[in-house]
């Protein structure tokens, strides 16, 4: 092959051209502080960042998230506090109206003061944020509490649905709050939450030794059961009719170690042909249907294998049904009927209450505990991400920033090459045939 003077200079123009194109690369590196800006650099490098920066922004994300809840429930601690601090107040009107003498405009004076603190305890169970009405479930826009103008009743008008929040993998958190939750001892929520959904008592509460209801792993035959609902506990007989009018028997062996939590499982398999569940709660026996109406589903009770019928026959119910669940102290109608005993000046009456107010502020400061257990555990949360975007970032900077010291350092040694290039080029073109004779 021969080797001509175009030879030459095209090799040696390919070598200038190279050399001019690392230095610009290497320019761009510092200039823009990324040595990986498109897939053509680097596709491996470029496909991890990608995965790197979606993860950091599904940090972000939580974190976004984490702050909504966290604001939200800020709010609704500060409304509680309010809700504290009206209780403790009322508590002292009607503590000043039992212990001094009081003639009625005295009595007058201590209802009104109630009254406008009921409505201030309204205005603090309407807080709000940019999502709506805290403790009026999601996406309620009209007032959760309002005060019906003809029977002065407050009237709840949100739901017990709950805005909950993603905060993690898998996590969320519910920030909006059902206000029945707060304003009730003692909210079903499994009745309050569908309307459809009927349970029947089967039993009395089973009460051990010390009048406390017995435990779910308590083993039946040593139970207060035995011998007083079904005394002979070799088996027991589940009856119930169903909506068709039909009666249906189910029955359980009972073995030495069979225990209430037993019980249940095994009633339960047989029970869910006809949509109906078994629970022991606080030593109760319920019966639950989503499908059958209120008295629709009758629960027959218990009786042994000789036949003892050993519980009373309980209609399923609602929590409509008037007088049949026990919501525990309710705190407006606590308070209607203190405003009442005022004006009837029933000191009796009023004295009974102080115990109420007790029970609610207890009972709302647990949820203020409540509350602040979760903000711990958001700022947990939010502290975990954050560590976790230091090492992603880190992680990501490693593979796409620029290494401004060896970038430099490569940038010089490539500028020395293309002027040492430059300078031979010059020394080599400049020759001549004349030079040479």
């Amino acid at each position: 092959m021969r080797i001509t003077q175009q030879t030459i200079f095209d090799g040696f123009m390919k070598h200038i051209n190279d050399n001019r194109a690392e230095m610009h690369d290497l320019q761009q590196d510092i200039a823009s502080g990324k040595k990986i800006t498109k897939a053509s650099d680097d596709p491996l490098k470029f496909k991890r960042a990608r995965l790197l920066q979606e993860q950091i922004r599904e940090k972000e994300g939580y974190q976004d998230r984490i702050n909504t809840a966290r604001n939200t429930l800020d709010i609704a601690e500060q409304s509680l506090q309010e809700v504290i601090n009206g209780l403790i107040e009322i508590k002292s009107n009607v503590t000043r109206a039992v212990n001094s003498t009081h003639d009625s405009a005295s009595f007058t004076a201590i209802k009104q003061e109630l009254e406008s603190l009921k409505e201030e305890l309204v205005a603090s169970f309407n807080a709000k944020d940019v999502n709506g009405y805290i403790f009026g479930g999601v996406g309620n826009d009209t007032q959760s509490y309002t005060i019906d103008p003809n029977s002065g009743t407050v009237v709840s008008n949100g739901s017990n649905d709950s805005l909950s929040l993603e905060v993690d993998k898998d996590l969320s958190i519910d920030v909006t709050q059902d206000g029945n939750f707060i304003r009730t001892t003692k909210y079903d929520d499994d009745l309050a939450s569908n309307p459809d959904s009927y349970r029947s008592y089967l039993s009395d509460p089973v009460l051990d030794g010390a009048g406390d209801p017995e435990e779910s792993n308590r083993e039946l035959r040593t139970s207060n059961l035995a011998g007083s609902l079904v005394p002979g506990l070799d088996a027991i007989h589940f009856q119930i009719t169903l909506p068709d009018g039909t009666q249906e028997t189910i029955g359980v062996d009972i073995q030495n170690d069979t225990t209430h939590e037993d019980l249940v499982s095994v009633l339960n398999g047989n029970l869910a042909p006809h949509n109906l569940t078994m629970s022991y709660e606080d030593g109760t026996y319920f019966v639950t249907s989503t499908t059958m109406g209120e008295s629709q589903l009758v629960v027959q009770g218990f009786t042994d294998a000789p036949g003892n019928f050993g519980s009373g026959n309980y209609p399923a119910f609602s929590q409509q049904a008037s007088g049949v669940v026990d919501q525990g102290v309710d705190l407006f109608n606590t308070i209607d009927e203190t405003i009442a005993n005022l004006e009837n000046q029933d000191i009796d009456a009023l004295s009974t209450q102080i115990g109420q107010f007790d029970e609610l502020i207890s009972h709302v400061t647990t949820h203020i505990t409540e509350i602040g257990l979760t903000n711990n555990r958001l700022n947990f949360l939010e502290e975990k991400h954050e560590n976790s975007k230091i090492l992603l970032n880190a992680e990501l900077s490693g593979w796409v920033d620029t290494d401004y010291a060896e970038t430099v350092s490569k940038l010089q040694r490539t500028e020395i090459a293309f002027q040492s290039a430059m300078t031979i080029h010059t020394k080599m073109f400049n020759e001549s045939l004349i030079n040479y004779l």
